[in-house]
């Protein structure tokens, strides 16, 4: 019975009493507590141990989302800086080019030889496509910021395409 009651993890006690009679107590219970709270114990450790990584993932995933906010402020200031600039530069470019423009515009309605006037014409063409490079870039602004109006205006393709063509 003894033996038997091994193989089961059952816990055997044998009291004699004051006549002589043995009493035999089995005992599982303790036996399985013991083991459940080895179980529990271990359990706890695990779980213990997916908690502190957890709390690592996340205050990793904080230090991350900390550092995107910084660099998305910084992007947006740089953003800002730059359209700052195309404005500030085009408006410093548009106004010496429009100078550049009258100028020629005045030779032109002057006496001029026929090579001097094809000189001052090619002047006057890459002013105006210089001033319209500096309009766009200043479009390009006004379109990040938001601030672009569009409008439909007619143009000839092959006068725009011949003209581009000419300045080669």
């Amino acid at each position: 019975l003894l033996a038997k009651a091994k193989q089961k993890d059952v816990m055997q006690v044998a009291i004699t009493t004051v006549c002589g009679i043995v009493i035999l107590f089995f005992f599982t219970i303790a036996v399985n507590m013991h083991r459940t709270r080895n179980k529990v114990g271990k359990i706890n450790s695990e779980l213990q141990t997916t908690v502190d990584q957890l709390h690592n993932e996340i205050d990793r995933r904080e230090v991350i989302e900390r550092d995107l906010v910084i660099a998305k402020d910084d992007a947006e200031q740089a953003n800002r800086l730059k359209s700052t600039f195309l404005a500030t530069m085009s408006h410093e470019l548009r106004t010496p080019m429009n100078g550049v423009l009258g100028f020629s515009k005045s030779l032109l309605s002057g006496d001029l030889t026929t090579e001097q006037r094809e000189q001052v014409s090619i002047i006057q063409s890459s002013g105006e496509s210089l001033l319209c490079l500096i309009n766009d870039i200043l479009d390009i602004s006004q379109i990040e910021a938001g601030k672009m109006n569009l409008s439909n205006a007619a143009f000839n393709l092959r006068n725009s395409v011949e003209a581009a063509t000419k300045l080669l």
